[in-house]
């Protein structure tokens, strides 16, 4: 049986990839029943790797690591005629791993037709929130709602660092044995986008001083000051953008199509564009401008956002 296993969530993957390792290692507990090739090897390669069987006459799984992505015509048709020929088969047995695929191109077509073919997309919000929990219960932990939104916020589709930071925050909380937003806020950093959402929280709040303070962190911390404000202006243009669309009766699914954001970054802008008329973000809008081009000069930029919280109040 020739399977393809393809897609950008690496866990989900690799899960499954260990799975059909492990079925195999039954009867070759050594592993010498398993023949790693990628794309440095031919179709010729995985066709005399698929005709062996190991020393112990086990069947064989034949592993085959980002072959198709780069793969030529020449050997497209020879892939597409060994798969034609082994797809269903009994005793010739291959594992294609890939993250992205073609699906217009010959070989994902043969694939389809005569062998198995698995996708694992990277998980939407809702599911990273229920991969969050389920990761916490199988280790024994609790995470509370808030800690849990903001995890999904900080790691956004990276699996790998969710798994990471995850390693961390059970380490952190071994004692109570319970993930909170403060373990969140101690250990993990704020990406730049992070801090920008949380700089809209102050100003929506009218909490400019903290406002000021943030700003002043990261000038500290010697951050791009040009490219934080260039940030700012995004996340306004965004709100204002979005804010528009809805004042003009259109649905969230149309609005998510126009203004083409990941659907995280879409949702915590929505939400705090509620905290703003148009005409107030319009306004801000400007004066993030006129910001924009102070800090760009020779003025100093701490005194330049200072006056810039005073316009907007």
């Amino acid at each position: 049986m020739l399977y393809l296993y393809f897609g950008d969530d690496p866990s989900a993957l690799q899960k499954q990839v260990d799975l059909v390792k492990n079925a195999f290692k039954k009867n070759a507990p050594s592993g010498l029943n398993i023949v790693s090739l990628d794309n440095e090897n031919t179709v010729s390669d995985i066709a005399g790797a698929l005709k062996n069987r190991s020393l112990f006459g086990a069947l064989t799984l034949v592993v085959v690591k980002d072959f198709i992505k780069k793969i030529k015509k020449a050997d497209a048709d020879a892939l597409v005629t060994l798969v034609e020929k082994h797809g269903k088969s009994k005793t010739a047995n291959a594992l294609f791993l890939e993250r992205k695929v073609d699906k217009k191109r010959r070989p994902y077509k043969a694939f389809k037709k005569h062998a198995s073919i698995k996708e694992y997309p990277l998980p939407k919000e809702s599911e990273i929130k229920q991969r969050i929990s389920a990761t916490c219960k199988e280790r024994g932990y609790a995470i509370d709602a808030q800690a849990q939104q903001k995890l999904a916020f900080s790691v956004g589709q990276n699996l790998v660092r969710l798994s990471n930071e995850l390693d961390k925050l059970c380490a952190y909380s071994r004692d109570s044995k319970t993930i909170t937003e403060e373990d969140i806020d101690a250990l993990i950093p704020k990406t730049t986008e992070e801090t920008i959402f949380v700089f809209i929280e102050y100003v929506a709040k009218n909490d400019f001083n903290k406002a000021l303070s943030l700003f002043n962190e990261n000038l500290k911390k010697g951050e791009n000051i040009p490219y934080i404000v260039s940030m700012i202006a995004y996340q306004f243009r965004n709100m204002l953008l979005i804010k528009s669309l809805q004042d003009e009766g259109r649905s969230e699914q149309e609005i998510l199509s126009e203004v083409r954001m990941h659907p995280f970054v879409f949702n915590k802008t929505k939400v705090l564009a509620e905290n703003f008329s148009v005409v107030k973000l319009k306004q801000i809008y400007k004066y993030i401008l006129v910001l924009d081009s102070t800090v760009k000069s020779n003025t100093k930029s701490e005194d330049a956002f200072q006056s810039f919280l005073v316009s907007i109040r």
